[in-house]
């Protein structure tokens, strides 16, 4: 009966505890799952951030898929900064040098857990070391020897390959890289210090020993502008790179104290595992990674270099002293317990000199005021800017003063027990010397100018004044030596008379004359040139007074009195005074036309302390003036009378060629039809000629008026596309005479121009009809354009056709008068060759030009440019061709 009874009630119960189970696992399901630690693995940037983080962040990944229970983020540091991060912990695994990897290791724990192996091609290698390199244009520097007084430049002091390594190899050669270069510098990554040694800002440098040929296979250098110093000739055959050093282990993976031991297992096994050919290890050009190797050597090195842990080593510390010399100690205990009893007894003492303190008063008073003037005395010394030491009998500094120390470059402590012989340049004889030693040993001052030499090797000028001390009974204790650095006076001299010099040579080689005066009159400078114009010499003019020697009297033969002689005024006033003709008297009696300006001679502050006088002999242009202005009035004439004959010549011929043109063109009419119609083409060529003739005495005309200087222009609006219409339509029978094609470009937007409508047409009359006639079967164009240049508004008009063209020698002669580019084509096209000279000299006179540009057999294209407003007057004068051409 109680199974039947509990069996419902286990079935609900076990119902109940299903829901509840499966209750409890969708909360499980939908609860956000934990995020996987991040993983800081902090890696030296030696060649700078980027190129890190695209070496190494290959590894962090490859790492998170092989322990997907992390997630591991790189942190690329400089030198610095990855001290730093280890030092406060702030990273779990650090990919660093093998010299930084020591350091932290003895200062913070790390603990490697595997080898880089790095591979360079074909070759794989867990060492490395450091390379020594210069130019190869450097062949002064042969060994490491020779890189003393030179200038260095390493990567960083904490970089094993790119400054320990080479450091230790300087030291077994005797170079001690912080006292004997000139400069040593650090770059911050190898990249910087490869770039300053090419770009000589370095003679020479360090780098881990793969940079070169890693930089030279990624084209940034080429490895024959380096050579490599003190190479390693009996290296590995299996290291594939230059080498200057001993070879230490290659970049160890450390885990930090804090990092858990079964992380970093877990981190040793995945890297070991990592394959050669994956894409972590190809990233930071490696093959993978080995077990952590020994860096005993490293420890040799910082042994010998006293880095890193061994730092102090050698030196004395307070357990080591109190070990060694405890019995001392104790006995100086025992002093002081016997000091403290004299204390007592000198106490007592003590009172009973208080009996006398009242005596010694007055001299404490004497005393403090000479301790007040010494201080005061010393605070001066302290404080000027002259060199001041201070040495014993027998010349060993005892005190120098801070000017000392930044002139020659030397602390207090390693000048005072040196003698100053340590700043001799070695420019001065041994006599100089002897003689100063000389005189300061016998009482005296020695003063004098002496060349010393810098700590850093750089010599300077010294002004020097050298006094003995002496003591009460006259006995010479000790010398005191000033000194004023003269060296930037010096050179301000030196440049002063070479400045002086070049300005004789300049003034002795320049055609005019030149002469100084004082504020007396007196001639203090005489160039070469003003001596021979006068016909004194420099002894007979220099000290004496200019105006008396050569200006004493007026052309006319009366006296110029001085004080109204404009150089004069020029002292007086300040004024520069220009004399395009004035008479100045040679030596022999004879005057000289001269051309003369007179220049005050002004200080700084303002004041007149004498005057230049320049001047030049104007005989032969006054002459030559006078000969023009003949020449000119005799042209004029000629001009006038030519004009005028052309002018009445002109008037007389056109009467009868009028005459004959119009009886030609009425007897052609009337001969129209009859039996005698052959005659009218004989007429016809008679009319042809006399319009012929016509245009010639027209352009005779023209060109007469131009060179007078008498051709107007009338400037008024007009409409652009009305006037190319009106000369095409004017054109296209001349045209379609040689079986040509006339096409005319000409915008609806062309609009009105201000200029000469006229001449604008006769212009393109000409050019359009020349193109015509040298035209034959092709075609001809004119294309009309509007500009704005610089906001002047100019309007373009290209004459091209398809015709004969010219040569360049042609185009040189186009627009002569009276030539035609080749004679043939006047006896084959005929014409005068007026008008293309006639159609420039327009376009000039309205402001703008023409220019051409041709080819033979293939054409010509002449260009028109025209500004909108060409004159402010309507009438222009030209004085003669020269002007417009």
């Amino acid at each position: 009966m109680f199974p039947a009874l509990t069996r419902p009630f286990s079935v609900a119960l076990r119902t109940t505890l299903w829901l509840v189970l499966i209750a409890a696992w969708q909360t499980v399901v939908a609860a956000p799952q934990p995020s996987p630690p991040e993983i800081r693995i902090a890696v030296l940037a030696k060649r700078g951030e980027d190129r890190a983080t695209s070496s190494w962040q290959p590894t962090a990944d490859y790492l998170n898929e092989k322990l997907p229970g992390y997630h591991f983020t790189l942190i690329p540091l400089d030198f610095s900064d990855i001290k730093h991060a280890v030092a406060n912990s702030t990273v779990d695994f650090v990919i660093t040098n093998s010299g930084m990897y020591l350091d932290f290791d003895i200062q913070y724990g790390v603990n490697r857990i595997a080898t880089l192996k790095n591979r360079w091609r074909d070759k794989v290698f867990t060492k490395f070391g450091g390379v020594i390199f210069r130019r190869a244009d450097r062949p002064d520097i042969a060994s490491l020897g020779d890189l003393k007084g030179k200038t260095f430049i390493g990567v960083d002091e904490s970089s094993l390959g790119g400054w320990q390594a080479a450091w230790g190899a300087m030291t077994d050669a005797g170079v001690n890289p912080y006292q004997d270069f000139k400069r040593l510098t650090f770059g911050g990554t190898h990249d910087a210090v490869v770039h300053a040694v090419l770009d000589k800002r370095a003679d020479a440098g360090t780098v881990r020993s793969d940079i070169l040929e890693r930089m030279a296979a990624e084209g940034e250098i080429h490895l024959a502008d380096f050579v490599v110093l003190n190479e390693k000739a009996d290296r590995d055959k299996d290291f594939p790179f230059a080498l200057s050093t001993r070879l230490y282990p290659e970049w160890p993976i450390a885990a930090l104290k804090r990092t858990s031991r079964n992380l970093a297992e877990e981190v040793a096994i995945a890297l070991m595992a990592m394959p050669e050919s994956s894409s972590a290890a190809r990233a930071s050009s490696s093959a993978g990674w080995t077990i952590a190797l020994n860096y005993e050597p490293i420890n040799e090195l910082y042994l010998k270099l006293h880095l890193g842990p061994y730092k102090d080593v050698g030196e004395i510390s307070l357990k080591s002293v109190v070990q060694k010399y405890y019995y001392l100690i104790l006995a100086a205990i025992g002093l002081l317990v016997f000091l403290a009893v004299l204390a007592v007894y000198f106490y007592r003492l003590n009172r009973r000199l208080r009996e006398v303190q009242a005596q010694l008063k007055a001299e404490l008073v004497q005393r403090r005021e000479s301790e007040d003037a010494l201080r005061i005395r010393s605070t001066a010394i302290e404080a000027t800017a002259a060199t001041v030491f201070i040495t014993d009998r027998n010349g060993v500094i005892e005190y120098v003063n801070p000017a000392f120390c930044r002139s020659t470059g030397y602390s207090a402590e390693e000048a005072v027990g040196r003698t100053p012989a340590m700043l001799k340049s070695g420019t001065h004889p041994p006599e100089l010397y002897k003689a100063m030693w000389e005189t300061i040993l016998a009482g005296n001052v020695w003063q004098g100018e002496v060349t010393n030499r810098r700590k850093n090797g750089e010599t300077h000028i010294d002004e020097s004044i050298i006094a003995p001390v002496k003591d009460e009974e006259g006995q010479i204790i000790r010398f005191v030596a000033i000194k004023y650095d003269i060296t930037a006076r010096k050179a301000a001299e030196m440049q002063l008379e070479h400045i002086a010099h070049q300005n004789r040579l300049i003034l002795n080689t320049v055609a005019e004359g030149i002469c100084g005066i004082d504020m007396n009159g007196k001639t203090t400078f005489a160039n070469n040139a003003a001596t021979q114009m006068l016909g004194y010499s420099q002894d007979e003019l220099i000290g004496h007074p200019l105006h008396a020697l050569t200006h004493h009297t007026r052309a006319d033969g009366s006296a110029f009195p001085k004080e109204e002689c404009p150089i004069g005024d020029t002292m007086r006033h300040g004024n520069i005074y220009h004399m395009p003709d004035e008479l100045f008297w040679r030596k022999d009696g004879q005057p000289l036309r001269v051309e003369s300006t007179s220049t005050p001679i002004i200080t700084g502050s303002g004041e007149i302390i004498g005057a230049v006088v320049s001047f030049r002999d104007i005989r032969l242009r006054m002459e030559a003036e006078e000969a023009l202005c003949r020449a000119k009035e005799q042209a004029e004439i000629a001009s006038q009378a030519k004009s005028s004959f052309l002018a009445n010549m002109s008037h007389e011929l056109r009467t009868p060629l009028n005459a004959i043109i119009g009886y030609s063109e009425i007897i052609a009419e009337e001969l129209q039809g009859n039996e005698q119609a052959e005659l009218v083409d004989d007429l016809n060529r008679i009319r042809t000629a006399g319009h012929h003739l016509l245009s010639l005495i027209n352009d005779i005309l023209d060109l007469s008026k131009i060179e007078a200087g008498k051709m107007e222009l009338s400037l008024h609006d007009f409409d652009i596309a009305e006037m190319v219409g009106d000369v095409a339509a004017t054109i296209r029978p001349l045209a379609q005479k040689n079986g040509n094609t006339v096409q005319v470009i000409c915008p609806p937007e062309a609009g009105t121009f201000f200029t000469d409508h006229t001449r604008v047409r006769q212009v393109l009359l000409n050019l359009l009809s020349n193109a015509a006639k040298f035209t034959e079967n092709g075609t001809v164009s004119l294309c009309v354009t509007r500009e704005n240049t610089e906001g002047l508004e100019k309007l373009r008009l290209e004459i091209s056709d398809s015709g004969i063209g010219m040569t360049p020698e042609q185009v040189d002669k186009l627009f002569q008068d009276f030539t035609q580019a080749d004679s043939s084509t006047t006896r084959k096209y005929g014409g005068t060759g007026l008008g293309l000279a006639i159609s420039r000299r327009f376009c000039r006179m309205m402001g703008g030009d023409i220019t051409v540009t041709s080819h033979p057999g293939k054409g010509s294209s002449f260009s028109v440019i025209l500004p909108a407003a060409p004159r402010a007057s309507q009438t222009i004068q030209v004085s003669d061709a020269a002007a417009i051409d």
